[in-house]
Parts: C-alpha cells; structure tokens; sequence
C-alpha cells in the first residue's frame, strides 16, 4: 500500500492528496478565469463609449469652428501680400509661421510685388494647399515689377 503523504511518482497510482492538489489548481483557473471575464465585461461598455465620445466631442468643435478656407468676414481682414510685413504675414495666414513669412518678404524684395496669389506657391515652403486655405484672406496691390 502507498502513504498518503508521500509525492506522487509516475509508476505510483493517484492519491487522494494529488487529486485534491488537481481540483485546488482548476478551481485557482476557474476562478481567475471568471475575474477576467467579469473585467472585461466591466471594461466594455468604456470602449465602446470613448470612441463616441470622440466623435461627439470632433463634431460639436466643427460645428463651431469656421472651414479655414472659408473667407473671413470684412474686406478689413484681408492682407496684402504686397504691402505686408512679416509679423502681419505670420499673424493673418494659415500655415505660415515666422519663417515662411520672412521667406514671402524676401521673395517680395528680391523678385518684385507679387501679381497672382497663385504666385504665392514661387516661394519657398508655400504649397497649393497654403494658398488655397489663404485665398480669400489674401488681396494684392500695387502689383508692379
């Protein structure tokens, strides 16, 4: 007859300790198996609300927000790329900083007034996209080379 207390062995037969061992262990899984699933039913519900929340949150925003490439109200807020300096350049234009307006006042030193808005594009770090956002914002005068 084998002892009780003594560990299992593989030529020994199953004891009543390793089989108490066992359910202890599937017991430990099961448990910790259901923690899990009640966690991410918990969890749920705040995944599926973040992404909602997103949404709402990017359209109340552009509800409020004017399309940047809306014009602006008055002719009193258009800038004339011709007259302007840099800091009125940085201010008034979408996408262009301190540096991409120095470049417009370079350009406008070195080339000349500028008599298209498209020809805004000549100069360094302006794109089409730059300019289309700036159309209505933009007016030129005293186009003269």
């Amino acid at each position: 007859m084998h002892d009780l207390n003594r560990p299992n062995t593989p030529s020994g037969p199953r004891t009543p300790m390793h089989h108490n061992h066992q359910s202890a262990q599937k017991a430990a899984c099961l448990c910790l198996l259901a923690v899990a699933f009640a966690l991410l039913l918990a969890l749920a519900p705040l995944a599926q609300a973040e992404p909602t929340q997103a949404i709402a949150a990017a359209s109340a925003q552009s509800a409020m927000t004017v399309p940047s490439d809306a014009p602006l109200a008055t002719a009193a807020d258009k800038i004339d790329l011709n007259t302007a300096s840099a800091e009125q350049l940085a201010a008034a234009l979408k996408g262009v900083g301190a540096a991409k307006a120095r470049a417009i006042v370079k350009y406008r030193t070195e080339i000349g007034s500028f008599r298209h808005i498209e020809e805004l594009q000549e100069v360094k770090g302006i794109g089409p996209s730059i300019v289309a956002r700036n159309k209505a914002r933009i007016e030129l005068t005293h186009a003269k080379r």
